[in-house]
C-alpha cells in the first residue's frame, strides 16, 4: 500500500459566502491544514505514528468562519463610518436623469450611497462628491447667513464620518438627509440639504457649487472677441454717451465692448478731476498705485515718467513690473489744444495669435518669444519694481497672455533674459505686426472723451505734441484684472442675448483663417525680412 508522508502546509480558505453576505469583494483567511496519508496508520518521515487530530481540522474550519464573520461586520461598522465605501452598491437617482433629459443633457446619470452622490455620463466617465462636501455647500438657513449667503460654520466643523441616510427626489431638485455620529454641529446627528438638479449637476461633474468661479477664458466664450486693425476697429469702436454710460445698459454696453473689442470710448464726460474715479467706478474699485489713487499725463519739468514728457511715447502696456499689472486703463481728455498728440491704440493678441496660428509653438521664433524673460523695471524715486515677463504666454498650444513695455525695460544679467540675436530678430517680427500702418488705430482725444481700454491687451502710446502751441491733460485711473473679471462674469444673459447677433468671434483664428490675406502676407514677410526664412503653411 502507497503511504503519503503527513506534510503540514499553510493554506487560505476562500469563503465567497461571507463577500455575498456582506456586499463586498470575496476575501480569504488563513488557516492551517495537513495532507495525510490514506493508511490507517500513517507514519512520520521518523517512523512515529502521525498525530493529525481531523476534529481540530474541523474546529479550524469553524473558527475561520467565525473570524471571516467578526471581521467584515467590523469591516461593515468601519465603512459607514467612512461614509459606506465599499459597502452598498451606489443607488441610481431615476428623477435625474429625467430632468437632464428634458434640459438637453442625455444620458447623464446620478447616484447615491452613503459616501456621496456619483455622475456618471454617456461615455460613461464618472465623478463623485463626497457626503462631508455636500455637507460642507449646504445652503439651508441654518448653514448660510440669509442677508449675504456666507457660511456659518468652519469646514472643521463637519464630521469626517459624515454620510447620507437617504435622499428623495423632489420636481426641482434633490433633497439629501446626512447622518452623524458626532454632535458638534448637527446637534441631534442628522441634518436636510436641498440641492437644485442644475447646482447638483454643477457640483458633480464640475465641483462647483455657487457659481462658477470668475474666469476671463470663460468670459470670453461667453461675450465673443475679435481681434481688430484700424479700419476694423474704426467701424466696430462704440461710443457710448456719459448720460447713458450711468444707466443700467449703459454700463454693461461698456462691459461687453471690453470683454469683445478691448477698447470702448465714452463721451460727453464732465470736465472734472473727480470725473474719471466716477467712470472707474461704474465698473469696479479703483486700483490705487503708486501713482496714486487717480493721476495726470501732463508735459511737466523733470518728469519720472516717459508719459509726463512731449515726446512720442511707442506702443506699450502700462505697470508691467508689478506683480500684477491693471486690467483696465482709464484715460479722460481734460484738456487737447496743442498739436500732434494723437493717441495710439493696437491689438497685441491679434499680433500674437497670428503667429502663433502660423508659426506654431515649435518655430525658433515663437521659442524666442515664448522662452526669454524680458526684466521690467521701474527704479526711481525711491522705488524699485521689478518682474520678468515673456512677450507671449501659452498654454497648452493656445495664447495665454501677450506682455511688451520697451520703454519700461530694466536691467539684468541673467542668462535666461539675455538678448540674443534671435531674440532681437523675434522682437522685431513683434514689433513690425503691432507697429504697421494699418494695425495702429488712431484717435484724437477731445475734451470731455474718456477712452478705456484692457491694458492686458491692447497696447497704447501717443505721438510727439508741441507744448508751446497749447496744452495735453488727460486724467488716468485703473481698475484691477480681479475686480474686472469678477464683474464681467455677472453680464446679465438679457445683455448677451441682445449683443449675440451683432458680435462675430475670432475662434477660427487659431487654425489661421480668420485674418485677412494681406495681413498673413505681411507677416511671412516680416518672418523672412527678419531671418527666419519661408514660413511652411
Amino acid at each position: 500500500m502507497i503511504r503519503l508522508q503527513p506534510i503540514a502546509r499553510d493554506c487560505r480558505l476562500f469563503i465567497p459566502q461571507a463577500a455575498v453576505l456582506y456586499h463586498a469583494l470575496p476575501v480569504s483567511y488563513p488557516i492551517t491544514a495537513r495532507v495525510f496519508s490514506t493508511s490507517s496508520s500513517p507514519l512520520r518521515k521518523d517512523g512515529a505514528p502521525s498525530t493529525y487530530d481531523l476534529e481540530a481540522s474541523r474546529r479550524n474550519l469553524s473558527n475561520a468562519s467565525s473570524v471571516a464573520k467578526e471581521s467584515k461586520n467590523a469591516q461593515n461598522e468601519t465603512s459607514l463610518n467612512n461614509g459606506g465605501k465599499g459597502v452598498y452598491s451606489p443607488t441610481p437617482i431615476k428623477d435625474a436623469r429625467e430632468y437632464f433629459e428634458r434640459a438637453g443633457i442625455p444620458g447623464m446619470d446620478l447616484q447615491w450611497s452613503p459616501r456621496g452622490i456619483r455622475g456618471k455620463d454617456y461615455r460613461g466617465k464618472s465623478t463623485e462628491t463626497s457626503a462631508a462636501t455636500l455637507r460642507t455647500f449646504c445652503h439651508c438657513e441654518l448653514c448660510r447667513n440669509k442677508a449675504n449667503g456666507q457660511r456659518t460654520f468652519p469646514e472643521s466643523a463637519i464630521d469626517p464620518n459624515i454620510r447620507i441616510a437617504s435622499v428623495e427626489a423632489l420636481p426641482g431638485g434633490l433633497r439629501i438627509n446626512f447622518a452623524s455620529e458626532e454632535r458638534r454641529l448637527d446637534k441631534e446627528g442628522t441634518h436636510t440639504s436641498y440641492w437644485p438638479w442644475r447646482r447638483l449637476l454643477a457640483a458633480v461633474k464640475h465641483h462647483v457649487f455657487r457659481g462658477n468661479p470668475p474666469s476671463e477664458a470663460r468670459i470670453r466664450l461667453r461675450t465673443k472677441v475679435s481681434y481688430w486693425d484700424a479700419a476694423m476697429l474704426e467701424k466696430k469702436i462704440a461710443s457710448i454717451d456719459y448720460s447713458r454710460f450711468k444707466e443700467y445698459d449703459g454700463k454693461w454696453d461698456a462691459i461687453m465692448q471690453l470683454c469683445h473689442l478691448g477698447i470702448v470710448i465714452v463721451k460727453n464726460v464732465p470736465l472734472k478731476e473727480e470725473s474719471v474715479s466716477a467712470v472707474a467706478e461704474r465698473i469696479g474699485p479703483v486700483r490705487e498705485t503708486f501713482y496714486g489713487r487717480t493721476f495726470n499725463v501732463k508735459a511737466k519739468p523733470n518728469p519720472d515718467n516717459v508719459a509726463y514728457t512731449a515726446e512720442s511715447l511707442g506702443l506699450h502696456q502700462d505697470l508691467l513690473y508689478l506683480h500684477s499689472p491693471p486690467k483696465i486703463q482709464i484715460l479722460h481728455c481734460m484738456e487737447n489744444t496743442c498739436e500732434g498728440g494723437l493717441s495710439l491704440f493696437s491689438d497685441g493678441e491679434r499680433a500674437a495669435t497670428a503667429l502663433l496660428a502660423n508659426l506654431g509653438v515649435d518655430h525658433p521664433l515663437m521659442k524666442a518669444l515664448m522662452e526669454r524673460k524680458v526684466p521690467y523695471q521701474y527704479y526711481t524715486s525711491g522705488r524699485n519694481y521689478y518682474q520678468a515677463r515673456r512677450v507671449i504666454e501659452c498654454s497648452a498650444g493656445q495664447l495665454k497672455r501677450v506682455y511688451w513695455s520697451p520703454p519700461f525695460v530694466g536691467d539684468s544679467t541673467r542668462c535666461d533674459m539675455d538678448f540674443t540675436a534671435e531674440w532681437i530678430r523675434a522682437a522685431r517680427v513683434f514689433q513690425d505686426m503691432i507697429d504697421a500702418e494699418d494695425a495702429v488705430f488712431k484717435l484724437r482725444l477731445e475734451p470731455g472723451d474718456c477712452v478705456l481700454f484692457d491694458n492686458m491687451r491692447v497696447m497704447h502710446g501717443r505721438t510727439a505734441f508741441d507744448s508751446g502751441t497749447g496744452s495735453r491733460w488727460l486724467r488716468g485711473a485703473y481698475i484691477s484684472h480681479e475686480d474686472f473679471v469678477s464683474v464681467a462674469s455677472a453680464i446679465p444673459m438679457a445683455i448677451l442675448r441682445k449683443f449675440s447677433d451683432q458680435y462675430s468671434t475670432d475662434a477660427a483664428i487659431g487654425k489661421g483663417n480668420a485674418l485677412p490675406k494681406s495681413f498673413i502676407e505681411d507677416l511671412h514677410k516680416a518672418v523672412q525680412r527678419h531671418g527666419f526664412g519661408a514660413v511652411n503653411n
